[in-house]
Order: C-alpha cells, then sequence, then structure tokens
C-alpha cells in the first residue's frame, strides 16, 4: 500500500477534488497522466512520496470518482507494465514491473469500494489518520439490529429479502451522499473536526452495511440452491 501522506499545496476544485503539483517523468521530463508509468517515453517510474491510488490512474483525488475512467487507465496500464513487456528489461524494471501491477490490483478495488475508498482519501486528507472507524451511532446500531431480525425471518421462510435489500440500499444511497457531501466540505490540513467526524461517522456505517450486505449475498445464494 502507498504511505498515506497528506496532500501537499491542496487546492480543491468546485466539486471537491484535491490538487497537486503535476509529476514529471523521471526519463524524459514529460509530464505524467499517470504517476507509476510515462506515455510518451514509455518509461516505467519510480515510486515517489507523492503517489496515490487516484494519481495512479491519473484521476484527482474525491469521493466521487469515474469507474469507466478508472477502469480504462487500468486496462491501459495493467497491459503496458505487465512483467512479459520487461522480460529484456533491467532487473530494476522487472521488479518495478512486478510491484506496480500488484499495486494496479490493490488501487483498483480500493477505488471501487466506497468504504474502502472513503477510509483510503481520509488518510490523504487528514494528517496523523491511522485508518481506524469508530462505533456507528447508537440509533444507527438500533436499526441495524431491526434488519438482522428481518433476515432472521427470511431464513426461517417468512420474510422478504427483496423488502430488506431495497431499505438497506436507501440507506446506502444516503450515507454515499451524505458522505460525497462531507469529503467536498471537508478542508484537508486544517482543524475541521466536525466535518472529520461527520465523514468518520458514514464510514462506520458503510462499514456495518457492507457487513450486513455480506449476510444478504448468502442468504440469496442459500435461498436459490434450495430452488434448484
Amino acid at each position: 500500500m502507498i504511505p498515506s501522506e497528506e496532500l501537499k499545496e491542496d487546492k480543491s476544485d468546485h466539486h471537491g477534488h484535491h490538487h497537486c503539483a503535476s509529476e514529471r517523468c523521471d526519463k524524459c521530463d514529460s509530464e505524467l497522466k499517470h504517476t507509476i508509468y510515462c506515455t510518451a517515453c514509455e518509461k516505467i517510474q519510480q515510486y515517489n512520496k507523492t503517489m496515490n491510488y487516484f494519481s495512479i490512474f491519473g484521476v484527482s483525488p474525491g469521493y466521487d470518482i469515474d469507474k469507466k475512467e478508472v477502469t480504462a487507465a487500468f486496462e491501459r496500464l495493467i497491459f503496458a507494465l505487465h512483467p512479459d513487456m520487461y522480460v529484456n528489461g533491467s532487473k530494476e524494471d522487472q521488479a518495478l514491473s512486478l510491484s506496480h501491477t500488484a499495486l494496479l490490483y490493490e488501487a483498483k478495488e480500493t477505488l471501487f469500494y466506497p468504504f474502502k475508498r472513503g477510509r483510503y482519501l481520509l488518510s490523504l486528507l487528514m494528517p496523523g489518520f491511522d485508518g481506524m472507524i469508530p462505533q456507528p451511532p447508537q440509533a444507527f446500531v438500533l436499526e441495524m439490529f431491526e434488519i438482522q431480525e428481518e433476515l432472521d425471518l427470511v431464513q426461517e421462510g417468512s420474510g422478504s429479502l427483496k423488502q430488506t435489500e431495497a431499505r438497506i440500499n436507501l440507506l446506502l444511497q444516503e450515507i454515499d451522499e451524505a458522505l460525497s457531501a462531507d469529503f467536498k466540505a471537508y478542508i484537508p490540513n486544517r482543524e475541521d473536526k466536525m466535518t472529520a467526524g461527520k465523514i468518520l461517522s458514514n464510514l462506520a456505517k458503510l462499514k456495518f452495511l457492507d457487513n450486513l450486505g455480506e449476510r444478504i449475498r448468502m442468504i440469496g445464494k442459500n435461498l436459490r440452491d434450495n430452488l434448484n
């Protein structure tokens, strides 16, 4: 995992994306669209402290991302950095190819999952954040107990899985919208404890719902298996 150093000399646009100074190629000095690979001279790049999972794919750090853009960049880079492309390269480039390929998969998975993306983004924006997520608010926990009871009924054959899924999806949408707004409002490198608290609270809810979603998938699989 790339070290989560705070964004230096941060500037935020009106969409809440945070920009860093442009990186340049180690070899040809061209501006890098992707911080681990130069498309101008096809040179694989060394690690540096300003790299992060967003810059790898050439997107601005922010909670709202274009998954199609990330996927397109991933597909281009995974081909360009594949170890087979460096069979005749230097030992250094061969080693970087292996590590960068693994990094691409890790970065894509992180950015594609809202909870992982939010926690990682907060680690970039908030100095000293250790990745620990607090417990969600008590009222939310009580609501989750109710949903767990609904799922118990589904497993017993007397509840509606679709109805419970719809309830969870609505909660996920509300939390996603709240996180989007909070990250846009958050000012990095300042004592914005109120907004940071909101973000952590919503990440805690999201983590809880992710675990609940796993249970729903298992129940759905068992129900389908029983029909066969």
